[in-house]
């Protein structure tokens, strides 16, 4: 709907690193984490090329015209694998407009995953592996560790990721 508006070019999921490589080649993760005062300076001249039209990809293009993107007045940037890098991303670029963070109660995110499918396969628990060498995990990893189906798997990621963005320090901070 924001993307319709005169003078705004919509961009689709930047982060989704199966379709784009422009975070992909610098070793972007599917939730990739930055903590919010450190310092990445490859993330942050890649999020600069994409929030200043330099990153064309066809994916991420896909919603938008070519005369919409090119003369656009303003990028809207949608993603869904961003909340955790909001503080980092905040602090880094201080954007004049604040982002929107919209928050989905996490059985609907659940079900969402489960109808489209991609998710199929996915092991219905964590390894240790995964929790250890995710550092947002890994302090919960006594909880993580019991987990035993896919659904409890989908909304502990859900709980984590979006644990980063809702701190009462990222609210404070702007973010």
């Amino acid at each position: 709907m924001l993307s319709r508006i005169n003078g705004v070019a919509g961009l689709w999921e930047p982060l989704h690193i199966g379709q784009v490589s422009h975070f992909r080649k610098i070793g972007f993760g599917w939730r990739h984490y930055i903590a919010e005062n450190e310092a990445v300076p490859e993330a942050r001249k890649a999020f600069d090329d994409l929030f200043r039209g330099r990153c064309r990809e066809s994916y991420i293009l896909h919603r938008t015209s070519f005369n919409g993107f090119r003369d656009a007045e303003l990028l809207l940037v949608k993603f869904c694998r961003a909340t955790q890098l909001l503080p980092w991303l905040s602090r880094e670029f201080g954007f004049t407009r604040r982002p929107v963070h919209l928050v989905r109660h996490p059985c609907a995110i659940v079900a969402s995953q489960i109808k489209y499918g991609a998710w199929d396969t996915v092991y219905p628990g964590f390894s240790e592996q995964d929790i250890l060498s995710d550092p947002l995990m890994r302090p919960y990893a006594d909880v993580l560790l019991r987990i035993n189906t896919i659904e409890a798997r989908l909304a502990a990621v859900w709980a984590v990721t979006n644990r980063v963005a809702l701190s009462l320090r990222s609210v404070i901070n702007g973010g």
